[in-house]
């Protein structure tokens, strides 16, 4: 016999297994269905595409024999090229014999030139001479310098005189007149004696001043005090000065007239100061004066001494000039300046004629020169003809050869486009030829392509089909039979379950009626032990074991309220005794008007302590908002400073660098924002390609890291044509953005590019273009080529109107 335990066990197992089961048919059954749906679509697809290789079969031979429309261009561009190095041949021969003409004419103009020259350089040679007398240039110029001196001099002697003679003029001269004052004929230590004793009466003056202002400040103190005598009682103290005997009150002072005194005595005051200001004027006027006679003899001491030592020097010294003749000086200060101005202008023709030798002679050898490249031109000139008549016969061959190999190509060229049904291109048109032929080829072979592929595709899913339903009849085989297992499973386990249930229950209710017992013991046990005891009820004995499992707290709460009680007695007493010795000091201290006057100074102080208290808050909360502000300024200070220093860093390194230096390392972190851009981008077309940049001579160098090999590094010219254009998109999209300063780009345009794409490479970079759209990226491509244009849904064609111009109408 099994227990219920292994039969639940073998029933758990069963379910799972006809569960894995059922999954596994709608599993194969949903498959199935798919199948048969992509069978359909790639037979529809196949059929179609049949059709189209079909009605196009005459396109298959671009596959094997393309028209060599390429090499027919090249010859024609060879062949033109050709024609003009002829013309330009016959262009430069022309040229060489103008040339060698305008060459020889040159050469006789510069001779006869020469020998006018040569002609000319003797006569001028001799009217230097002549003007010299024998003498060089540097002795003239240094017979200049001693003449230029010589003028200063008898300037600067002319110039003496003159000074000495304003110095000496009397008052009633001329210069006396104009230029001087009346001397001050005042001794200056009787000046200063005055003035020493007018200050000293001005000092005694000050002195009656100060006491007439005492005096009437008094008097005018006894007129306010006369009002208030009459408050004065003999044997009171004076409320002013304490004074217990007040004799004014009877006999009051007599009146005087201080201040007339005063008044009096300030005018006399004014009218000492005012002369002893003068006397120290015109003691200060004699001083100055004094010194100035004092300096002017000097000076014109001192200046006589230069005269007469600059006359010396000139050897002007005799009897007839002496320092008071200023119109002889004066003639002989002209007499110096015309033989200056005669040997300044022989010097300036002297240069002159120098010049005109030198440039006679710069224009000889200048022209000899001319003579010599003009004969050398005229010889190259000969050597470039002989040569250039061999390369335009080697010219007349190549243009022979090449028109016989155009004649050959197009006769070959044009059979080829007979049988495609096109006609021989213009020159000038190979390419739109080329580009219309590619586009037929591309087509069929993308068709073509597609057959294949469409072909394999069906095999392979016809293939897989059959699996499936294979997979499908094993399924319900095994479910068949593990049902019928399953059921005859549950059956004995419902009858295992039956039986075990009842056999539990007899046990819980013998197990009932023991436990009822047992209670009914106990209890009475309990109660013969409360008999005798100060308990009454169990509910009693209950609370006290809960009151003893707390007594630990309840003892520890007790304690700290009798040592509170104790604090606050202490406390109580304390205050009881400060209460009594106040009272006692208030009753033998102060009056209730003495008390109310403190209170209310007390209050005042409170007032006033309040209020600064409220100030101090005020300049507290002003200083928090400050320290706020600082600490904020200074953050803001700090980051700055970082960034101020970072940028002398910066700057110093930009210093130092050379500008090939700085332009690298720029060069450098931009080509580090670009790959991070478009790695980014290739994370989400691709994932698997990845730009790194590796050092280069050149500059800025890339690999393509392939994590489908071990992450190894490619060159980018190893990957092939759609993988090109997959890592060429991502890295213009990474150039777009960074262009765009981090503002995202959502909208990329297309123009053309595929013509050039195998049919294979074609179907993968469509393919790539359409899985951009789940990426945000919206794409506009613009292409001629009808495989590309059927594999985008929504699409917008450009038609021509009669009028010449274009519109926009949607295709699909």
């Amino acid at each position: 016999a099994i227990s219920i335990t292994e039969q639940k066990k073998t029933l758990t197992e069963l379910r799972a297994q006809v569960g894995q089961l059922n999954a596994q048919h709608q599993s194969e059954s949903d498959l199935a269905q798919s199948l048969n749906a992509q069978i359909e679509q790639k037979t529809s697809v196949l059929a179609t595409v049949s059709t189209w290789l079909t009605e196009h079969v005459a396109d298959q031979p671009l596959l094997t024999n393309f028209p060599e429309t390429g090499s027919l261009k090249k010859i024609r561009a060879e062949l033109v090229e050709l024609k003009a190095q002829q013309k330009a041949y016959a262009k430069w021969s022309k040229n060489t014999n103008a040339s060698l003409k305008n060459n020889q004419s040159a050469i006789a103009q510069e001779n006869k030139r020469i020998a006018e020259l040569k002609q000319k350089l003797p006569l001028t040679e001799k009217a230097l001479t002549e003007l010299a007398q024998g003498k060089s240039l540097v002795e003239l110029e240094g017979f200049l310098q001693d003449q230029r001196q010589r003028v200063q001099d008898f300037q600067e002697l002319y110039n003496l005189a003159k000074a000495n003679q304003k110095l000496s003029a009397s008052p009633f001269s001329f210069f006396g007149l104009f230029g001087r004052k009346e001397p001050i004929n005042h001794d200056s230590k009787v000046l200063e004696a005055e003035l020493a004793a007018l200050k000293q009466e001005i000092s005694r003056e000050e002195n009656i001043k100060h006491t007439l202002e005492t005096a009437v400040f008094r008097e005018s103190l006894l007129k306010k005090m006369a009002s208030e005598r009459q408050h004065l009682i003999d044997g009171e103290p004076c409320f002013l000065c304490g004074a217990s005997e007040h004799p004014y009150v009877e006999h009051p002072p007599k009146e005087a007239n201080s201040q007339q005194a005063l008044s009096d005595q300030k005018g006399k005051i004014k009218v000492l100061m005012s002369t002893a200001g003068k006397l120290e004027q015109q003691l200060k006027i004699t001083n100055i004066q004094a010194e100035k006679n004092q300096a002017t003899l000097t000076t014109q001491a001192k200046t006589n001494s230069q005269w007469q030592t600059l006359c010396n020097k000139l050897n002007t010294a005799s009897t007839e000039l002496n320092i008071n003749k200023l119109s002889l000086m004066k003639q002989l200060l002209n007499n110096e300046i015309n033989e200056l101005n005669t040997v300044t202008r022989v010097i300036a023709d002297y240069k002159s004629k120098q010049t005109s030798i030198e440039q006679v002679s710069a224009l000889i050898e200048k022209s000899v020169v001319t003579v010599q490249r003009l004969q050398l031109n005229t010889k190259q000139l000969e050597t470039e003809r002989g040569d250039r008549a061999k390369a335009e016969i080697d010219n007349e061959a190549a243009l022979a050869t090449c028109r016989q190999q155009e004649q050959h190509l197009s006769e070959k060229v044009l059979t080829q486009l007979t049988l495609l049904g096109e006609k021989m291109p213009a020159k000038g048109k190979e390419d739109a030829l080329f580009d219309r032929l590619n586009a037929r080829r591309q087509d069929y072979q993308g068709y073509a392509f597609r057959q294949k592929s469409l072909t394999e595709e069906l095999e392979a899913l016809s293939a897989k089909k059959a699996l499936c339903q294979a997979e499908i009849t094993v399924c319900t085989e095994k479910l068949q039979r593990y049902n019928q297992q399953l059921q005859g499973e549950e059956i004995i386990g419902l009858h295992l379950a039956l039986i075990e249930k009842q056999q539990l229950l007899a046990d819980q209710k013998q197990l009932i009626v023991q436990q009822e017992a047992e209670f009914s013991m106990l209890q009475q046990v309990l109660q013969d032990k409360l008999q005798g005891t100060q308990f009454t009820s169990l509910h009693q004995l209950s609370e006290i074991m809960e009151m003893l499992q707390h007594q630990p707290e309840l003892e520890r709460q007790l304690a700290e309220l009798e040592q509170e009680i104790d604090a606050k007695t202490v406390l109580l007493e304390v205050s009881r005794l400060d209460l009594e010795t106040e009272q006692a000091q208030l009753s033998t201290e102060s009056s209730p008007e003495q008390l109310e006057i403190q209170l209310k100074s007390v209050t005042e102080k409170l007032t006033i302590a309040n209020l600064e208290a409220q100030r101090l808050e005020q300049l507290l909360k002003e200083q928090n908002q400050l320290q706020l502000k600082f600490e904020s300024t200074h953050a803001q200070l700090l980051d700055q400073e970082e960034i101020a220093r970072l940028c002398s860093v910066e700057a110093a390194q930009i210093a130092e660098e050379s500008g090939i230096d700085f332009r690298r390392r720029v060069q450098k972190r931009v080509a580090e924002r670009l790959l991070s851009q478009t790695n980014a981008v290739l994370e989400k077309i691709s994932g698997r390609y990845y730009l790194r940049s590796v050092p280069s001579e050149q500059g800025l160098a890339l690999a393509i890291e392939d994590t489908f090999q071990a992450n190894a590094h490619r060159l980018p010219k190893t990957l092939s044509g759609g993988e090109s254009f997959v890592v060429s998109l991502a890295l213009a999209l990474g150039l777009s953005e960074l262009a765009n300063n981090g503002k995202s780009v959502d909208s990329l345009f297309l123009d053309e590019g595929f013509g050039n794409l195998d049919a294979e490479t074609l179907y993968t970079v469509i393919s790539t273009l359409e899985g951009l759209h789940t990426h945000g990226k919206t794409v506009g491509v613009i292409s001629h080529i009808e495989s590309v244009q059927k594999r985008f849904k929504a699409q917008l064609q450009l038609v021509k109107k009669p009028n010449g111009m274009g519109m926009l109408k949607q295709a699909s």
